[in-house]
């Protein structure tokens, strides 16, 4: 029988899943949407039951597929948002809602974390520095503690979306190291003890950390009569979703190559050989995926992205397709004058600032809503040009590969490229980060399977509006400043 794997990503509003070949061949596709609640501008939650529900759908309709097609099912990959926060008891229920990425609650033990430790001390827990923004772990987790003492009090594991649905497939509590960062060390996979004395925990509530690649454990015979799959298949650990796309994009094979994995938000970076942290970005170790080609990543995550566009959607009456339609009717020969500062929830990469907001400028009578659709892709454009200059250190990309499925869009790539003034890779399956996890689940984290896992489009940049993309980023980046 034909093999494939079956990757799920438990993104920030849906559950998507597929079939890959081992030479990289997207057979099919499933998905399954789930709510975001938001109770304030600050509380963003999930229910967790709802992540399993979404995971088993996908898996029904993929294994049925499959099954129908004579395709067997090598290992099940998995990639998650994050960091999206399951408090669950000793035997792995949730406790309450899922705190997601989004979330801002914890801004007073924010600046509580800032005020009353040290970065060396911070670095000593984590294992690399680190900046601290309201949406961040440890935050979340001192907020719990106050706020919540009885759940704490209960709460035995701090699982995220990918661990949660690992367990109810295996029965094991395992996760990675990436999306460990920010509880446990990096380097070691364990809980700093002086870090458990200030959550007030005995044992560490962080599940045991494993390779990306290596097995969480085998499909139980409980769940493989729920969710219709053979038993013992394997499961994968798997990975984050940032860290799942940018494998995805081939920069953990090609030094200074640039990305942009575009979603509800976004990463956007560079691959280095070693050096520096760069302040307000994130830095992988160059082993963090056992990749031995001597890379680190230097990115950002955003709380900017698609999630602008569907804003400006609720207020338009449309959808994501039918505002970029709008631009595509219209043509888009130039760059807005119209400057949108993005923050609508605040910023994580490069301020880790809650608090900033989002703004228009230069916006007149004469603009309509089509101008306004072309400035809010522009305004998360020039977000990741911010984000892309930083993280080169003087030294340009001359490719940055893009995915997700923001990255559909033609009219928006175009607007990228012209911003950035970059040449843009957009990778044939937009899906990344499902296609990242898929080459983990088939163990090809350096592509080994061949150059048809990072197949893409040139989409290149019109150098006629290098003037007017230089001066809008001179105004992007002052208006920023001001307010952060």
């Amino acid at each position: 029988m034909e093999e494939a794997v079956l990757p799920l990503d438990l993104g920030a509003s849906s559950c998507k899943g597929g079939l890959y070949s081992p030479h990289g061949d997207c057979l099919t596709v499933g998905f399954a949407e789930y709510a975001v609640s938001r109770a304030a501008s600050n509380i963003v939650e999930q229910d967790p039951q709802h992540y399993l529900e979404a995971a088993q759908a996908v898996v029904m309709e993929l294994t049925k597929t499959a099954a129908a097609r004579e395709i067997s099912i090598a290992a099940i990959g998995l990639t998650t948002q994050t960091p999206t926060l399951i408090f669950c008891d000793e035997l792995g229920a949730a406790l309450a809602p899922a705190i997601i990425w989004q979330d801002t609650r914890a801004g007073s033990e924010q600046m509580w974390l800032l005020n009353n430790t040290t970065a060396e001390q911070r670095r000593r827990w984590l294992g690399l520095d680190l900046d601290i923004g309201a949406a961040s772990i440890i935050p979340k987790l001192l907020w719990m503690k106050n706020w919540e003492p009885s759940l704490w009090a209960a709460m035995r594991w701090i699982l995220q979306p990918k661990d949660y649905v690992i367990h109810a497939l295996t029965g094991q509590f395992v996760t990675d190291r990436w999306c460990a960062l920010g509880l446990a060390n990096v380097d070691t996979g364990e809980v700093d003890e002086e870090l458990l004395n200030l959550l007030g925990k005995s044992l560490s509530p962080c599940p045991r950390v494993l390779s990306a690649h290596a097995t969480a454990g085998e499909v139980s015979l409980e769940a493989a009569r729920k969710w219709s799959i053979p038993v013992r298949t394997r499961v994968c650990v798997g990975l984050d979703d940032g860290m799942s796309g940018i494998l995805a994009t081939g920069a953990l094979h090609n030094d200074n190559r640039g990305f942009v994995i575009a979603g509800t938000s976004e990463v956007v970076g560079v691959s280095h050989q070693a050096s520096e942290r760069v302040n307000g970005l994130l830095r992988s170790p160059g082993n963090i995926l056992a990749v031995h080609l001597g890379l680190e990543l230097h990115y950002g995550p955003t709380q900017a992205g698609a999630g602008c566009l569907e804003w400006l959607g609720k207020i338009l009456n449309k959808s994501n397709h039918e505002m970029t339609a709008m631009l595509k009717s219209r043509g888009v020969e130039r760059p807005s004058s119209i400057l949108f500062q993005p923050y609508l929830y605040g910023e994580r990469a490069p301020y880790w600032n809650h608090k900033l907001c989002a703004r228009f400028e230069g916006l007149r009578a004469e603009h309509d809503s089509v101008d306004l659709v072309h400035a809010v892709l522009q305004g998360v454009a020039l977000q990741e040009r911010l984000i892309l200059e930083l993280a080169e250190r003087g030294r340009p990309v001359d490719m940055v590969a893009l995915g997700g499925g923001a990255a559909r869009s033609e009219e928006w790539n175009q607007i990228r490229a012209d911003i950035l003034q970059r040449k843009l890779l957009v990778i044939a399956d937009s899906e990344v980060s499902l296609r990242g996890a898929a080459m983990v689940a088939w163990g090809h984290p350096l592509g080994l399977a061949g150059e048809s896992w990072l197949k893409g489009k040139q989409v290149d940049p019109n150098t006629a509006h290098a003037g007017s993309s230089n001066d809008l980023m001179r105004r992007f980046e002052i208006g920023a400043d001001d307010d952060a």
